[in-house]
């Protein structure tokens, strides 16, 4: 009984030991969450991160840059994008320079050719329609041709072929003969008239010594007419336009004094066979009719020696009165007009009659 009552006095004990300590809980750690972001690497002290390179900007349009002729001939600006191409091989003993919009369908040409001695104002003029014949299409007409004020020529043109018009300016200096020409395919004028007009108008050949030409109104240059019909004299500070599509078949070349108020007209027409005295005068006064006036009458007309008919008429809608010589030759139908505003005679009545007076075929 006491060794009973000892055994469980300690069952006792050791049940109250452990009801009355702690049980030592581990405290939780924290969990590190996975990153899916990898730690960027330590940059080594002596590597640099790269600087950003600048971006090439595309040259657009209407950025221009000078460009200068062989021999310093005279000065362009053209525009930075075009591409540029050098032929020394199509025409012989000339430089041929071309710049090309990105599309193709516009361009500039510089041609240089060393000509040696100087050239007379009608070779000049053929050698350069040769050129253009050549590099821009043999089936090329030019639509109009003016003298500058400073020598050179303009002409304005088209290739149907081609499908291609353009504006050439030519001249001659430093014993070269030199041409440069803006020019677009048909359908693409209006994209490039603006910036090609800016090329042209850049055109100077100051800069480098040369010097232009200027005439008093009393210089007179030679003229001849096509197919060396006819010559004569005009004023070397009247601007020339020639026409071919007013009237068929027929080239127009008109000289117009600086004020507008006077002008000398050419007009040779192929007629073939050889006309009669009436039809060629009714013929002759149906063209002066389109080109001064259908209401033009005439005044008188004279047979002169020579052969060739005068007639002095005027126009009441046009204010114009003229006196006009025509006559055929080697298969043509021509005449030349000397003409004035009519409030303008008595300032140009003196040089048309020396111009009418210089006529020799």
């Amino acid at each position: 009984m006491k060794k009973l009552t000892i055994l469980v006095i300690l069952i006792v004990g050791l049940v109250a030991t452990a009801c009355s300590t702690p049980v030592s809980t581990p405290t939780p750690q924290p969990v590190e969450a996975e990153s899916t972001v990898e730690s960027p690497e330590a940059t080594p002290a002596d590597k640099q991160p790269a600087e950003p390179q600048p971006v090439e900007q595309a040259a657009s349009q209407s950025d221009l840059i000078d460009y200068m002729a062989p021999r310093k001939l005279f000065t362009l600006s053209v525009p930075a994008s075009w591409t540029k191409k050098t032929d020394e091989k199509t025409i012989k003993n000339a430089l041929v320079e071309t710049f090309t919009a990105p599309d193709g369908n516009a361009f500039m040409q510089i041609l240089t050719n060393p000509i040696g001695n100087s050239m007379t104002k009608v070779l000049k003029g053929q050698v350069t329609l040769d050129y253009m014949k050549r590099l821009y299409g043999r089936d090329l007409r030019v639509a109009s041709d003016i003298t500058l004020y400073d020598g050179r020529e303009k002409l304005e043109w088209w290739s149907d072929t081609n499908e291609t018009s353009g504006t050439t300016y030519f001249n001659t200096g430093d014993k070269y003969l030199y041409f440069y020409s803006v020019a677009y395919k048909d359908g693409f004028e209006d994209d490039y008239a603006s910036l090609l007009k800016e090329v042209s108008d850049s055109f100077s050949m100051h800069a480098y010594g040369a010097v232009s030409v200027e005439f008093s109104p009393s210089d007179m240059i030679a003229y001849v007419a096509p197919r060396e019909l006819f010559t004569l004299s005009i004023p070397a500070a009247w601007t020339k336009q020639v026409d071919n599509r007013s009237i068929a078949d027929s080239t127009v070349e008109t000289f117009t004094s600086p004020d507008g108020n006077a002008f000398v007209q050419v007009l040779t027409n192929r007629v073939g066979n050889s006309m009669t005295k009436v039809l060629k005068g009714q013929v002759t006064l149906d063209y002066m009719k389109r080109l001064y006036g259908r209401d033009l009458r005439v005044a008188t007309d004279v047979t002169l020696y020579d052969g060739r008919e005068k007639l002095d008429w005027w126009s009441d809608t046009n204010e114009t009165s003229g006196t006009t010589y025509f006559n055929t030759a080697s298969k043509y139908l021509y005449f030349f007009t000397v003409g004035y505003k009519d409030t303008f005679k008595g300032d140009y009545a003196s040089i048309l009659k020396e111009v009418a007076d210089s006529f020799s075929s």
